[in-house]
C-alpha cells in the first residue's frame, strides 16, 4: 500500500469515529509530513512529522492509535505547560497519560509505547513528580518509539522573546482547540473520549481570567477562518463515506445586544458602546443588528460599514432585566452568532432555544451559568 493512502485510510478511520471526533478536527488543523530526519513521529504546533518507514510498520490499528497520540500532545497543550520542567522528562510523563487513556478506550498504539497502570487518572504533572523522584521509573528515551516536539527546547531562558513566543504559541494552540471543540457542538457530538486534564484546560482556554477581548476574539475569528464541514460533503469520497469538505463562511451579520437595565453601571455601559465599536472595526461584519435591552428591547438599530457605533446609537432603558424578548428577537433575526453584554443578574426564561448561537460576556459575575451558547467571564478591572 502507497504510504499517502495508508495514511489518508487512517484519518478516515478517525473521521468515522465519533468518539475522537474531537481529536479528527485537531488533526485537520496540522500539516501531515513524511520525513526521515525523526525516527517515529513528533508534533509541534502546526505539523504532525511522521518517519515513513515506521509508519508502514505498523498496522492499520497501530495508525490510528499513533496518530491520536501526537494529536494528544496538542490536545493537552503539553508545549506550552511544560515551563521550565526538564524537557525529555515531561514528554515521557505526558506519553503515559495520552497512552492510558488510548488503551483504556481500546486503541491500538505501538508495541514500544510508554504504558504503566500505576499512572492512571494522574495528570501530565502529577506524572512528571513521581518520574522526577524515582530515577528507575524513568524509560530510556532511545526505546521511545513515538515522540513529540514542542519545536524547540526552551530551557531556562526566560527572555522576553521566549516569553513572546511562549504566548503566541499558546494562541495558536487555543485556536486549535476552540476551533474543535466549536466542530464538535455544531456536528451535535458528544464528548468523546477527550481526558479530564483537556476539559479542564478547555475550560481555562474558554473562560480564563483574562482579559475578554482577547478570547472573544479568538472566538470571532474562528467563524471566518477555512475549515472542515460537515454542511457541505465532499463528493470526492462518496457513496463509501460521507467526509467534510473545506467552505469558508464570511462574517455577514452579528448581533449585539446591551444590557441598559439599572443594574449595570455607567462606567459599564460606556465601556460596552467601547466594545462594540472594537469588534466593528475589527472584523468589520456585513451587517451588525446593535440592540438595547432592560426588561424589552428599547433600541434595535443596524449598522453597515460606513455607520459609526459611538454617534449612531442611542440606548435608553436602566430598568430591570428580562432576556426573553431578546433571545427571542436574536431567533427571528438567525445571525451567523449573537454577542451579550450583561452582568448576569437575571432569571433566565424556562423555555430557550439551546441551540441559538450566543455568546454571554459576563462581567464581574461568576456564578453567572446559562442553558445555551458559551459564556466568557471577565472583570472590568481587567480594561485598559
Amino acid at each position: 500500500m502507497h504510504i499517502k493512502k495508508a495514511l489518508e485510510k487512517a484519518k478516515i478511520t478517525m473521521m468515522l469515529d465519533n468518539n475522537v471526533f474531537f481529536y479528527t478536527n485537531i488533526l485537520f488543523s496540522l500539516v501531515q509530513k513524511f520525513t526521515d530526519e525523526i525516527p517515529t513521529a513528533a508534533v509541534n504546533i502546526e505539523e504532525l512529522l511522521i518517519n515513513p518507514d515506521f509508519f508502514m510498520k505498523l498496522t492499520p490499528e497501530e495508525r490510528v492509535g499513533l496518530l491520536l497520540h501526537e494529536v494528544g500532545h496538542i490536545a493537552c497543550s503539553h508545549m506550552t505547560r511544560r515551563g521550565n520542567r526538564e524537557h525529555q522528562i515531561y514528554n515521557m510523563a505526558g506519553d503515559y497519560v495520552i497512552n492510558q487513556l488510548l488503551i483504556d478506550s481500546g486503541y491500538k498504539l505501538p508495541k514500544s509505547r510508554l504504558y504503566d497502570s500505576k499512572f492512571k487518572n494522574m495528570s501530565t504533572e502529577q506524572v512528571y513528580d513521581v518520574l522526577m523522584k524515582d530515577p528507575n521509573l524513568q524509560p530510556d528515551p532511545d526505546m521511545m518509539d513515538v515522540q513529540y516536539s514542542d519545536g524547540g527546547d526552551q530551557e531556562d531562558d526566560k527572555g522576553s522573546g521566549d516569553k513572546d513566543k511562549l504566548k503566541d504559541d499558546q494562541i495558536k494552540i487555543d485556536n486549535i482547540l476552540i476551533r474543535a471543540k466549536k466542530q464538535l457542538d455544531m456536528a451535535n457530538k458528544e464528548v468523546g473520549n477527550i481526558p479530564g486534564e483537556v476539559l479542564i484546560e478547555l475550560e481555562k482556554r474558554i473562560n480564563p481570567e483574562l482579559p475578554w477581548n482577547i478570547i472573544l476574539q479568538n472566538y470571532l475569528t474562528e467563524f471566518s477562518k477555512n475549515d472542515y464541514s460537515y454542511k457541505r460533503c465532499n463528493r470526492r469520497y462518496l457513496p463509501d463515506f460521507y467526509l467534510p469538505t473545506l467552505y469558508s463562511e464570511n462574517i455577514n451579520n452579528i448581533v449585539i445586544a446591551v444590557d441598559s437595565s439599572g443594574s449595570v453601571t455607567n462606567k459599564e455601559f460606556s465601556h460596552f458602546i467601547y466594545e462594540i465599536d472594537s469588534i466593528k472595526s475589527i472584523f468589520n461584519p456585513e451587517k451588525l443588528t446593535v440592540i438595547g435591552f432592560d426588561t424589552k428591547i428599547q433600541f434595535e438599530k443596524d449598522l453597515f460599514e460606513t455607520d459609526n457605533v459611538l454617534t449612531d446609537i442611542k440606548f435608553s432603558g436602566r430598568g430591570g432585566t428580562d432576556v426573553k424578548d431578546v433571545l427571542d428577537r436574536i431567533a427571528e433575526i438567525n445571525p451567523l452568532f449573537a454577542i451579550i453584554f450583561t452582568d448576569g443578574e437575571f432569571h433566565e426564561p424556562r423555555k430557550v432555544d439551546k441551540y441559538l448561537p450566543v455568546i454571554w460576556v459576563i462581567h464581574n459575575n461568576k456564578q453567572f451559568k446559562s442553558k445555551i451558547g458559551k459564556t466568557i467571564h471577565y472583570n472590568l478591572e481587567y480594561k485598559k
